[in-house]
C-alpha cells in the first residue's frame, strides 16, 4: 500500500435521450462497467470507476493499485465513449485518484411544444479532477474535486464541481450516501439547463458467505426524474460474477441490465448491457492489479 499511481478515466454515461431536457439523465449515469451491469447501483461497486459515483469507495484490496480500461457503444453510434483509469492506496486506509470522464452523444432536438424539429444535436461532456477517500473501522468518507465542461453544439460552460460521500460496512450489510456535481453553472444553450448533479443513497446486503450481493439505491437529480435502481451479483464459483439489475424503477424509463465479470489473478474482465429508448448500450472493461498481490483468504 505504499506506491502512488494515478487514476485517469475517460468514460461514457450509459444512455441518450430524444429531448434536450434529458441531458440530465445522461450526466448522472454510472461510469463503472460493474455498476452498469447492476442496474446502476453504485453501493455494490468496488472497482476503480465506482469512485466516480460514491467518492468514499476504497480499493478492493487485491493489490496497491489497479488499472482499468473500458469502452462503450450505443445504438446507431448515438453514444460513444472510452475509459482509462487507475486507483491507488497510498496508505492502508487512504486512497487517492485522478478522474477524467468524457462522452459524446447525439439526440433529437425538440421545440418549446416538445415536438421534434428533425434536427440532430450533439452533446459532449468532460470532467477532470482529483479525489481522496479514507476509511476507519467500518466507515469511510471521500471527495472528488472536478472541473466540468458540458456543451451542446459547441455552446456550453465550464464550472467547478464537488462530489462528497460517506459509506459504512457492517459485515453483512452496507450503506452509502453521496452528493455528486455540486456547482453553480448552467449550459449555454438553455440557461435553465444546469450542469447537473445528484444525491444518491443506497443499501447493500451480502449473503451466502458473500457469494450473493444485493443492492438498492435511490437518486434525486437537481433536475429531471427521481431514480430508483436495484441490482444483484452472484458468484457461482471463485473468479466469476453474474450481474443483473433494473434501472430507473421509479420512473417511466425502467430498463433491465445484465453483466458478467471474470477475475483471474491480476486480471479482470467486465461486460454489461442495458436497454432504453434508443436501443442497447454495451460496455466492456479490463482491469489489471499492480504491485504485490494480497494472499487469498
Amino acid at each position: 500500500m505504499s506506491r502512488l499511481h494515478l487514476y485517469v478515466v475517460f468514460t461514457a454515461c450509459l444512455f441518450a435521450s430524444s429531448a434536450l431536457a434529458a441531458i440530465a439523465d445522461i450526466l448522472v449515469q454510472p461510469a463503472s462497467v460493474v455498476q452498469a451491469g447492476l442496474g446502476g447501483v453504485g453501493v455494490l461497486g468496488s472497482d476503480p470507476l465506482a469512485a466516480s459515483v460514491h467518492p468514499s469507495v476504497m480499493p478492493d484490496g487485491r493489490a496497491p493499485a489497479e488499472v482499468e480500461i473500458a469502452g462503450m457503444a450505443g445504438a446507431d453510434g448515438q453514444l460513444v465513449g472510452s475509459a482509462l483509469g487507475a486507483c491507488a492506496a497510498v496508505l492502508p486506509e487512504v486512497a487517492v485518484r485522478i478522474l477524467a470522464i468524457g462522452y459524446r452523444v447525439a439526440f433529437d432536438e425538440i421545440d418549446a411544444n416538445r415536438d421534434q424539429t428533425g434536427r440532430t444535436l450533439t452533446a459532449q461532456s468532460f470532467s477532470f479532477g482529483v479525489g481522496v477517500s479514507a476509511e476507519r473501522g467500518s466507515y469511510a468518507a471521500g471527495m472528488n474535486v472536478r472541473c466540468v465542461e458540458d456543451s451542446v453544439e459547441g455552446a456550453g460552460v465550464t464550472v467547478p464541481a464537488l462530489d462528497i460521500g460517506v459509506s459504512a460496512d457492517w459485515g453483512q450489510v452496507g450503506a452509502a450516501i453521496s452528493i455528486q456535481g455540486l456547482n453553480d453553472g448552467s449550459l449555454g444553450v438553455h440557461r435553465e439547463e444546469r450542469v447537473l448533479g445528484m444525491v444518491r443513497a443506497g443499501m447493500a446486503a451480502y449473503v451466502a458467505e458473500d457469494r450473493l450481493r444485493l443492492g438498492l439505491e435511490l437518486g434525486w437529480p437537481t433536475a429531471g426524474l427521481a431514480r430508483g435502481t436495484w441490482g444483484a451479483e452472484w458468484q457461482p464459483m471463485r473468479g466469476l460474477a453474474l450481474r443483473a439489475g433494473m434501472g430507473d424503477i421509479v420512473s417511466p424509463l425502467t430498463r433491465p441490465t445484465f453483466g458478467l465479470g471474470v477475475v483471474r489473478g491480476r486480471y479482470a474482465v467486465d461486460f454489461s448491457v442495458s436497454g432504453n429508448a434508443i436501443g442497447p448500450q454495451v460496455l466492456a472493461g479490463f482491469r489489471l492489479a499492480l504491485g504485490r498481490m494480497r494472499e487469498p483468504g
